[in-house]
């Protein structure tokens, strides 16, 4: 039988309980690890919402783990940002009752956290890490990467989604007037190619698509498309609608535009990428409207392009997109 909401919110709390008490000890250490613990379940949890939470609870959840990372920021820079211990008193009581209450969060945030590589990297040692946590399988594996807590969606908009699976969380098109000159693409993804083998085993596939600098920093919001398991031949079929938020002008000339394809891995009980594609900048500024296709690469996705990529395979495979592009 499947824990209730309120169960595991008592796991929560004893595991939030647990990280304050040792940042009160002064074990540093030992609070980042259990802060970082509790915010890569809390996150995973109100992406998925396999607890069925409302609105206003998955608002909470957001908040809280945005009162998390920048605890575990004031604790690695020494209190220079972030937030103080006795901000986090002040949470404990408000996150006792979260289930229960309307209050609003109890602590200013300031600003929301930035991902730079090494948070990144910090990431990706976490979700190796914690394979498997409390009531939440290994997606914490994936536990979002980018943050997703943290970042408004553009003009207000809400996410698309698949009423039939998992939603993804993909932006809508920017209604904001263009500049004169400017430029705005969006691409229909329609499908990515792999051996016939590969793609036959492929379970709950889904794509991630971020905007990064020459730093490998991601800017704005990534986006997930909605989950699939619809083959066509070797190609898994997408067909969905990708806006990218920023207009070309806007994006440093050192970006890039990455394509992360990710999937459930039932063995290992973990989401897992598979494979990557990017587009840099001088390719998106020149793209014209049209079908397009990207080489594809062998995941880890290196954000900073450091290293030369590895094709995937001998054999051509490729993601097919159609581009759009808006031009003031």
């Amino acid at each position: 039988m499947p824990p209730t909401k309120e169960a595991t919110h008592q796991k929560w709390q004893r595991a939030f309980e647990d990280a304050v008490d040792s940042d009160q000890w002064g074990q540093k250490e030992e609070a980042v690890e259990e802060y970082d613990h509790l915010r890569l379940i809390l996150e995973t949890v109100h992406r998925l919402n396999k607890l069925a939470l409302s609105t206003l609870e998955v608002d909470s959840l957001k908040m809280m783990c945005t009162g998390l990372q920048l605890r575990v920021q004031a604790l690695s820079s020494s209190g220079k940002s972030g937030i103080s211990f006795d901000d986090m008193q002040r949470i404990k009581p408000w996150f006792a009752n979260m289930l229960s209450s309307t209050d609003p969060f109890p602590v200013f945030i300031p600003s929301a956290p930035t991902q730079s590589s090494q948070g990144l990297k910090h990431e990706l040692s976490l979700r190796e890490k914690y394979q498997k946590v409390y009531d939440v399988p290994s997606e914490v594996s994936e536990a979002l990467l980018h943050n997703v807590a943290n970042v408004s969606l553009a003009d207000g908009g809400e996410p698309a989604g698949d009423p039939n699976g998992s939603k993804g969380i993909l932006l809508p098109p920017v209604n904001k007037p263009l500049q004169r000159g400017a430029k705005r693409i969006s691409f229909k993804m329609e499908k990515w190619g792999f051996k016939d083998e590969i793609a036959k085993g492929l379970q709950d596939a889904y794509v991630t698509i971020s905007l990064v600098d020459g730093k490998g920093n991601i800017i704005g919001r990534p986006q997930d498309t909605p989950t699939t398991n619809n083959l066509a031949g070797n190609h898994v079929l997408f067909n969905c609608e990708v806006h990218v938020q920023q207009d070309i002008a806007s994006i440093p000339r050192t970006s890039a535009l990455f394509f992360e394809f990710k999937r459930w891995k039932p063995n290992k009980e973990m989401v897992a990428s598979k494979a990557y594609c990017f587009i840099d900048w001088d390719q998106l500024n020149s793209l014209q409207p049209g079908k397009c296709a990207l080489e594809v690469y062998k995941s880890p996705a290196d954000f900073s392009r450091k290293t030369k990529p590895s094709l995937l395979s001998v054999k051509p495979l490729y993601l097919h997109l159609i581009a759009s592009t808006q031009v003031a």
